[in-house]
């Protein structure tokens, strides 16, 4: 029996707003299963009114929320048009995302955290913009700083940095120039930051209030069993999707291959950032979402055979009754 997704990788315009208003129902029962007290991100006390605002308004923030994801996802698609990433047309890496936004607004993503994600992949066309220009300067340059800029937000971005170094060297971009452009893109906005807090709170030990939003304590807690479920279902499949993904690889261009190893080391470094530092875990969520989408969306684009098929209608029949479980739970 054949078993097919072709629906699901090419839409036509119909289902394909059918689907984003299927995920955009998904989020809303997230949105009710979950606590609407939304959490305060107190890791830059400079933005806490901001964040302290969003928190206070929640219609707003919701639908701020929205329209914030499904810019994140049309710029993903403009991504992976514009460097190939994927060598067919494909819905899935838009869907996929949806999704796991949907389901884990659970997790409460705040707008802040999209935010970053809209600046993290405008940062993404600026770097993969540099294949092999060892003078890309301007864009080393433009593209740290706008990282950084998402950093005064939430702190956690600038550890980032290092990932997108090691996309330089696979590039083949990396230099003494692009190097040292990088770093003093990233220092830019905190030199500003800083001088600027300084001079309205000179008492303030800013030293000690930032490295404080490092810390590695961890904070172990019981997960429900749906969690350790769902999330055990989740790390099964990206895992599947890895060893699809890798074989084939040997496919695409080598520049394609490049970028795309980037999204596994982005993916990887997210997912170890987030597990190291406690201060604030729903930070990089949203790129992690967007790590996963890309890797899994990889094979399931390429190779149209019932296994890839079935892993699709796991990976969506999971995340739906995910959902479910935590709506009736909150309904009793």
């Amino acid at each position: 029996m054949k078993i097919s997704i072709q629906k699901f990788i090419t839409p036509r315009i119909p289902l394909a707003v059918l689907l984003m208003v299927c995920c955009l129902a998904l989020w809303a029962l997230s949105y009710i299963s979950t606590n609407t007290v939304l959490p305060l991100q107190k890791n830059n006390p400079y933005f806490f009114t901001i964040n302290k605002f969003f928190a206070d308004n929640l219609l707003l923030t919701g639908s701020l929320i929205v329209i914030i994801t499904f810019l994140n996802a049309f710029l993903l698609v403009q991504l992976n048009t514009k460097f190939s990433l994927i060598r067919t047309r494909t819905f899935l890496p838009v869907l996929i995302y949806l999704v796991l936004i949907a389901t884990w607004s659970l997790a409460g993503i705040t707008v802040v955290n999209h935010f970053t994600l809209t600046l993290i992949i405008i940062a993404l066309f600026i770097f993969m913009n540099m294949y092999r220009d060892k003078q890309g300067v301007e864009q080393a340059f433009a593209g740290s700083l706008i990282l950084a800029t998402g950093s005064l937000f939430s702190c956690e971005l600038i550890l980032l940095l290092p990932a997108f170094w090691i996309g330089f060297i696979m590039f083949q971009s990396m230099s003494l120039r692009t190097f040292l452009a990088s770093l003093f893109g990233a220092i830019t906005p905190w030199i500003l930051y800083i001088s600027v807090r300084f001079y309205l709170q000179p008492d303030v030990d800013i030293l000690t209030e930032l490295l404080s939003n490092f810390k590695t304590t961890f904070r172990f807690t019981t997960p429900s069993i749906n969690l350790i479920i769902y999330a055990s279902s989740l790390v099964i499949l990206i895992f599947v999707g890895l060893v699809g993904f890798f074989n084939n690889l040997h496919s695409d261009s080598i520049q394609t291959r490049q970028s795309l190893k980037l999204f596994v080391i982005l993916f990887f470094i997210s997912i170890i950032i987030t597990i190291v530092l406690s201060t604030n875990l729903t930070v990089l969520l949203p790129l992690i979402a967007m790590c996963y989408a890309m890797i899994i969306s990889h094979p399931l684009s390429l190779k149209k055979n019932n296994f890839n098929s079935i892993i699709f209608i796991i990976f969506v029949v999971i995340n739906i009754f995910y959902v479910l479980i935590n709506y009736f739970i909150s309904i009793q």
